[in-house]
């Protein structure tokens, strides 16, 4: 099989690249999805998030190696692994970065990254239930919505971070982050708005467009140093397909160094070591890698008016129910809507952390309920300093990196 755009992986980036692409009648473009369908009530309902984090049928749940300045404890790093990737199975919470994170780029000499040439893009992205305004969009694919969660635990959250100090900010993507306030979110209508459902399905219907679901890349075929194809495991055969235009991959911060360097493209030394031909000695791939880790504070809480009711037998049927029958009721929200930027000091130009409130407790990442009523503050910070990398275990593409 010949295809003009060949996309590796159907996250948050290859569903936008598979519609836009396809857009064109004369583009004979084919996206390859290591997982399946997400076009499942665990991904649908919002509330239901971790029910996707922890099935490895529709995540990688890939785990740190031992840190030693964490106690040697593994982090667990989940990945969505099906049609949607990580939209598939995040907290739908929508928050651009901050204006200064891409003037800062635009310092280094990456012109095109300034806010100002981001900006409309952004824009193109959403429509906003909140309408067009000169940061806002409107006419876009994606619907991004202003949190209306009434739970009277973010009421009291916000007037704490009021009377503490913090501006109250009713639009965070807007002209100014910094402050706290609802976030906006991708729910719509009651259900998880992912990348799948508002940029992949509404392409379906082109003749010109390929979807392989449970088709896992195994390796990139070159020719020289160009990238022509790959090999792909399909209903257990390993098929040859090749790119006449491009091949993208976009299979994450983890999927794509591991595909690399595999496929020979990657620091010398490491290759020679798992006993794979080097085409390219590329030291950076892998390296660098970069993530904001969240802390959780938390706190029980004197009212009944957290998350774990819903731990409860019959209070989880009824909302379920009600969920299934009309789209509402507690099941239809992330209950990460609450939140905001902050300064860890007076010194800073812009806000260094975010802070998430929940309603409840998250015990080992959901897999243990909580035994009594309680609140949490997720504290991330934003520009940390700790670089981590991607290696590879050994050449077998099916053995974790």
């Amino acid at each position: 099989m010949k295809f003009d755009y060949i996309i590796i992986g159907a996250g948050s980036a290859g569903c936008v690249l598979s519609n836009r692409l396809s857009e064109n009648p004369n583009n004979k473009v084919a996206v390859f999805e290591a997982g399946g369908s997400s076009d499942i009530w665990k991904v649908k309902m919002p509330l239901a998030l971790l029910y996707t984090m922890h099935d490895p049928k529709y995540n990688w749940k890939y785990y740190s190696e031992p840190e030693p300045h964490l106690n040697n404890r593994r982090l667990f790093c989940p990945r969505g692994k099906m049609i949607g990737g990580c939209s598939a199975h995040n907290g739908m919470v929508f928050v651009r970065g901050n204006r200064n994170d891409y003037e800062r780029w635009e310092s280094f000499g990456l012109k095109s990254w300034s806010y100002d040439n981001i900006l409309p893009y952004f824009k193109k992205i959403e429509n906003w239930s909140g309408g067009e305004n000169q940061y806002r969009g409107s006419f876009g694919l994606l619907p991004v919505n202003q949190s209306k969660n009434s739970n009277k635990l973010f009421k009291a959250f916000l007037n704490a971070s009021s009377e503490a100090g913090h501006k109250i900010n009713p639009d965070m993507n807007g002209e100014m982050q910094e402050g706290f306030g609802m976030f906006d979110t991708t729910i719509h209508n009651g259900e998880r708005a992912s990348v799948s459902k508002h940029y992949l399905n509404p392409a379906k219907k082109r003749k010109n467009l390929n979807i392989f679901s449970n088709s896992f890349v195994e390796k990139i075929i070159f020719e020289g140093k160009k990238a022509i194809g790959i090999e792909v495991k399909i209903k257990n055969k390993i098929e040859k397909i090749y790119a006449e235009k491009e091949l993208i991959l976009s299979g994450g911060s983890i999927n794509s160094p591991q595909l690399l360097m595999l496929s020979g493209i990657g620091d010398a030394d490491h290759l020679k070591d798992k006993g794979i031909k080097v085409i390219n000695d590329l030291k950076g791939v892998g390296k660098n890698l970069q993530d904001h880790l969240e802390t959780y504070i938390m706190q029980e809480c004197k009212t009944p008016n957290t998350l774990y009711t819903y731990t409860k037998l019959i209070p989880k049927v009824i909302a379920g129910i009600q969920w299934f029958l009309s789209k509402s009721g507690p099941c239809s929200q992330s209950y990460l809507e609450a939140g905001g930027f902050a300064k860890s000091s007076p010194e800073r130009e812009i806000p260094n952390i975010q802070f998430h409130f929940f309603p409840s407790f998250v015990i080992d990442h959901g897999l243990v309920n909580p035994s009594s009523h309680g609140y949490q503050l997720h504290a991330s910070p934003n520009h940390p300093k700790s670089r981590g990398s991607i290696t590879l275990s050994s050449s077998n593409p099916y053995e974790y990196p």
